[in-house]
């Protein structure tokens, strides 16, 4: 029997038609005691096949029940995830910050544009293989750390690729190039979320994921070390004249 999401809310809808059918057949009263519970704690939904409306918020219902309590390892409830969700995302903004912080102050130190955004970039980069740890760590605070720390990489990087565009070229063509990095990884976002998304309805866990994430920020900063030698405005007006 599948036990994803999907697959949960498919049979159901499937076998609706053939429970309806044979409802008169089903007893006006139910002992609760009869219901077999693989739990101490369990939901009984009345299904009403026969109003599409509530049958609709009944499936909904049982999905949001099941996305957040099948797959949480910690069995946080609501109230505590919500309490503790928001510090990466604050650690995140700090490192939107920090990021462009340590470039400019290399910079006003006489360091190379060049030196002070690769080393920006990879102390940025540096910090995100930590969440390959995850999976491993059996600690709320724990998880919460790393994943902070991986955010404030994540911004920090995000917020030096999108300078890098005014290092290079002509500015009249910033805002073009800037869109282009703007659109690879929202595409990039897309797409690791697909297979994400089958990996978890395979019946994997997170760690495949996890492990893309900490790698690409260390890819991409090698093809940049690699791709741009130097750091500096580049002279297009030969191509342009040709």
């Amino acid at each position: 029997m599948s036990t994803t999401r999907r697959g949960m809310i498919g049979a159901l809808a499937a076998s609706g038609a053939t429970l309806a059918s044979t409802a008169l057949a089903v007893p006006d009263t139910l002992d609760l005691a009869t219901v077999k519970k693989d739990t101490d704690v369990a939901c009984l939904y009345h299904c009403d096949f026969g109003d599409p409306q509530h049958f609709s918020a009944m499936l909904q219902n049982m999905n949001n029940h099941y996305s957040a309590y099948a797959f949480d390892s910690f069995k946080l409830d609501i109230k505590t995830a919500g309490s503790i969700g928001w510090i990466p995302y604050a650690a995140s903004g700090v490192g939107c910050l920090a990021g462009g912080a340590l470039s400019s102050w290399l910079l006003r130190r006489g360091v190379s544009v060049n030196m002070s955004r690769k080393v920006a970039l990879g102390a940025s980069a540096a910090l995100m293989p930590w969440v390959m740890l995850v999976p491993q760590l059996h600690s709320v605070g724990w998880v919460i750390f790393i994943f902070s720390v991986a955010f404030f990489g994540q911004q920090s990087w995000s917020t030096l690729v999108m300078i890098l565009p005014t290092d290079l070229i002509d500015r009249r063509a910033v805002g073009t190039l800037a869109g282009l990095v703007g659109f690879g990884g929202a595409m990039g976002g897309v797409l690791l979320g697909q297979i994400v998304g089958y990996l978890r309805d395979q019946g994997h866990s997170y760690a495949p994921a996890l492990f893309i994430s900490g790698s690409l920020h260390l890819i991409a900063f090698a093809v940049i070390c690699l791709g741009i030698p130097r750091i500096k405005a580049l002279d297009l007006s030969a191509n342009t004249r040709a």
